[in-house]
């Protein structure tokens, strides 16, 4: 079966080393849980790995990803069991992006968690979904100059005199 995710989506692969799926099966045996499909390739291809697009749009908001979570040691892995939340990403705020692991519609969907309020936003429907829906810095700022230009001409002034 040939693999979603490719090398030109994300940096380093495995930089807390190789998954297989013999410990994604201890993982899903020792928490009962379900891992979907998509997020097993990705820790099976690139555990851990940052997307090279990882600015990710909330409503009339964005983040970026700061850490992607893998698979590596068990007992630090982020879970809430209670609520079937895997944690798999942070922002540089210390909000966390999680995989809903119930069996119902909504398992597989993935959100965003404020960590302050606790307040949880649909971002979408998969993780590959996910992954595809992030953009790079360049579209970013594309888009800023265009529907924000004054913000954007602020930000190209700073970078042009960073001691301002």
């Amino acid at each position: 079966m040939k693999s979603f995710f490719n090398s030109t989506m994300f940096h380093k692969p495995n930089p807390f080393g190789s998954c297989n799926m013999d410990k994604i099966e201890s993982f899903e045996r020792k928490f009962s849980i379900k891992i979907p499909e998509d997020y097993k390739e990705y820790l099976l291809n690139f555990n851990g790995a940052k997307p090279i697009n990882k600015i990710c749009r909330l409503n009339n908001d964005e983040t970026s990803i700061h850490h992607m979570y893998g698979l590596h040691n068990i007992e630090y892995c982020s879970i809430d069991v209670k609520n079937r939340e895997l944690f798999f990403a942070d922002d540089s705020f210390g909000n966390l992006f999680f995989i809903d692991l119930t069996q119902k519609e909504e398992y597989g969907f993935v959100y965003f968690m404020d960590h302050e309020t606790g307040k949880t936003t649909f971002i979408n429907q998969s993780f590959n979904k996910f992954i595809t829906s992030l953009i790079g810095e360049d579209v970013y700022m594309k888009n800023l100059k265009q529907e924000y230009p004054d913000i954007y001409a602020r930000i190209q002034e700073f970078k042009a005199n960073p001691q301002i």
